[in-house]
């Protein structure tokens, strides 16, 4: 168990640098921890103001990828099965959107925009659970093959119990990069 513990523990690590999510990471720097008040404060308030940030932002993506792990998992037997013909599907799907995009089509997604009087009454450490499950959907289409690995794995070899253990290490993995970045910014 100890070796699928340090595989869950750095695919946790992993998940918050990767190329899907990785862009976000700045924003919630500028925007979180580069204010102008920040500089004036002593460095013991910016440690605390940081590491309060980075709890919040660590609990929705930590949170948002244990509990698509979890979903998964539910699940994971049919869809380990069916992982063969989904990943064909999948590559075939963006097979074609290429072609359509070499030929000049533009692709678009339009999203609704949440309204500013929702998030406004919201305190601030809310807002930064939601960034925080914001950044992890966005990191999900790029470490869900890492997040299934870690799942196959607890499934082969663990009682249930054992996978909420895993899950937990998974998130631990994720605070400590998150966490370790909000302190060396502060």
């Amino acid at each position: 168990m100890g070796g699928l513990l340090t595989l869950a523990f750095v695919a946790g690590m992993v998940a918050p640098v990767n190329p899907c999510g990785f862009a976000l990471l700045p924003a919630w720097i500028t925007h979180t921890l580069g204010d102008a008040d920040a500089d004036a404060a002593p460095p013991p308030v910016r440690l605390l103001r940081s590491l309060r940030a980075g709890a919040t932002l660590t609990i929705g993506f930590a949170g948002t990828l244990a509990a698509a792990g979890l979903v998964i998992s539910a699940g994971a037997r049919g869809l380990i099965r069916a992982a063969p013909a989904l990943g064909l599907a999948v590559g075939l799907l963006l097979i074609l959107l290429a072609l359509a995009m070499l030929a000049g089509r533009s692709l678009s997604l339009r999203l609704p925009r949440v309204p500013r009087r929702l998030t406004e009454g919201l305190p601030p450490s809310l807002r930064m659970v939601s960034v925080g499950i914001g950044y992890a959907t966005a990191s999900l289409s790029c470490t869900i093959g890492v997040l299934l690995a870690v799942i196959a794995q607890a499934q082969a070899t663990a009682s249930y119990a054992g996978l909420m253990l895993v899950f937990g290490v998974y998130a631990a993995g994720s605070a400590a990069v998150l966490l370790l970045l909000a302190i060396v910014t502060a």
